[in-house]
C-alpha cells in the first residue's frame, strides 16, 4: 500500500491495494445475521464480534396501591401516591403539635412535645393541710374486733409528695376496756407489704367512739404504702371502726402478679408487735380491716 509520500503511478491499482487493507483491518465488522449487534471481543482496535443481544423476561410493570404507573411497553415510569385518610400512601413527616391535618405524620420530636406539654398539664390535687387521708371516699365501713397479736394492712395511694404529721386509728362504739395499739407504715412490694416505713409507736385507746392518734413526721414519695395497725394488748371489747377490703384497689393496681390480683384486699398477719414492726412476711386476705388515716 502506498504511504502519503510515493508518487501514484497506477491509480486503480493503489485503489485496490487499499481496499484490501481496509478489508483486513475491519473484517470483524464484515457478516454478521439480522438482529445481532456488535460487541467488543477484547480492549485491541477494531476488535469486534457479532452477537445476538439477550432478551429479558420482564414484558410488563404491574404495580398496586399505594404505587401508581407502570405499563407494558415504552417508557416505564412509577411513583407513590400521596397518603390520605382514605388511601394508603406517601406520607410527609411534621414536628407541629398544632396541627389540624389528617394527611401528615407525627415525628418523635413532636410526639416527645406533645408528651411534655400533657405532663405538664397534669397537676394532682394537692393534699390539704390538717386534713386526714385513709380508705377511699366511698369506701364501706363498719366495725371489726381483733384480738392481741394480729397486725392488719390497708393500701393508702400517696399522688405527690407529702409529709404526713399525724397517724390515726377510731375506736367502735362497741369499744370498752383499755388497749394497747401499735400504729404505722409499711412499703410494698408486689401488691402485698414488705418492710417498715415508719414505726409510729403506740396508742391507749380506752374510750369509745374516739380518734386516737400520734404525731409523725413521715415524707412520703407517689406510690402505693400500707398502713398498718397491731394490738399489743386487747380491750374487754376491742373493737375498731373498719373498712371493708372490697373497697379497696384491685391488688394488680399496686403491682401484684399473684392469682389473687384482681381482688380487691387487705392483708392480716399473726404476729407480735410488742416492741416493734418487723418486715411482712406470710400475710393473709382480710375481709375487714381497721380504719387507718394520715393527716397532711
Amino acid at each position: 500500500m502506498p504511504t502519503a509520500t510515493d508518487l501514484v503511478t497506477d491509480l486503480p491499482a493503489d485503489f485496490e491495494v487499499f481496499g484490501q487493507a481496509v478489508a483486513t483491518s475491519m473484517a470483524d465488522l464484515l457478516g454478521g445475521s439480522t438482529g445481532q449487534v456488535l460487541a467488543k471481543t477484547s480492549a485491541t482496535d477494531m476488535d469486534f464480534t457479532w452477537t445476538t443481544p439477550q432478551v429479558g423476561d420482564i414484558t410488563a410493570v404491574t404495580v398496586t396501591s399505594p404505587i401508581t404507573g407502570g405499563g407494558t411497553s415504552g417508557s416505564v415510569g412509577i411513583a407513590i401516591q400521596d397518603a390520605l385518610t382514605t388511601q394508603k400512601g406517601a406520607v410527609q413527616l411534621s414536628d407541629s403539635v398544632s396541627t389540624t391535618s389528617s394527611i401528615l405524620a407525627a415525628t418523635p420530636t413532636a410526639v416527645k412535645s406533645a408528651y411534655d406539654l400533657a405532663t405538664g398539664a397534669f397537676k394532682p390535687l394537692p393534699y390539704i393541710t390538717n386534713n386526714y387521708y385513709g380508705s377511699p371516699m366511698n369506701a364501706a365501713r363498719g366495725t371489726v374486733t381483733y384480738s392481741a397479736g394480729i397486725t392488719s394492712y390497708s393500701p393508702f395511694f400517696v399522688r405527690q409528695n407529702q409529709t404526713f404529721n399525724r397517724i390515726a386509728m377510731s375506736t367502735a362504739s362497741t369499744f370498752s376496756g383499755t388497749a394497747s395499739v401499735r400504729l404505722g407504715i409499711y412499703n410494698q412490694s408486689n401488691g402485698v407489704p414488705s418492710t417498715v416505713a415508719l414505726d409510729a409507736g403506740l396508742v391507749a385507746p380506752a374510750a369509745a367512739s374516739t380518734i386516737y392518734e400520734i404525731t409523725i413526721s413521715q415524707a412520703l414519695t407517689p406510690g402505693w404504702y400500707w398502713l398498718a395497725i397491731n394490738t399489743v394488748t386487747a380491750a374487754t371489747t376491742n373493737t375498731f371502726s373498719s373498712v371493708i377490703a372490697s373497697s379497696f384497689p384491685n391488688a394488680a393496681d399496686m403491682g401484684a402478679t399473684t392469682a389473687t390480683a384482681n381482688q380487691s384486699v387487705s392483708y392480716l398477719q399473726t404476729v407480735s408487735a410488742a416492741s416493734s414492726f418487723a418486715t411482712a412476711i406470710g400475710v393473709l386476705s382480710a375481709a375487714s380491716v381497721p380504719s387507718i388515716t394520715l393527716r397532711a
